[in-house]
């Protein structure tokens, strides 16, 4: 038994499939890239975040020298204003 109507709706339907997945394709192609781009950005922040932290930590050690030498500065004035 042949079904020429039911055929032709299914090559119809194959056709929209097949272009459907085409598209799909190229959309899954641009996604690749993009992710590839965005894999690089994050490796490269990822660095920079790095060097950042350690220069904070830097930053922090510092800081935290430079309180003391405040604090032995703020002693030495008063000492000099008793002197005076």
């Amino acid at each position: 038994a042949k079904h020429p109507e039911r055929n032709a709706r299914h090559r119809e339907t194959n056709a929209k499939d097949r272009e459907r997945n085409a598209k799909d394709r190229e959309t899954n192609a641009k996604d690749r890239e993009r992710n590839a781009k965005d894999r690089e950005t994050n490796t490269k922040d990822c660095e920079t975040n790095a060097k950042d932290r350690e220069r904070n930590a830097k930053d922090r050690e510092t800081n935290t020298k430079d309180c003391e030498t405040n604090a032995k500065d703020r002693e030495t004035n008063a000492k000099d204003r008793e002197r005076d």
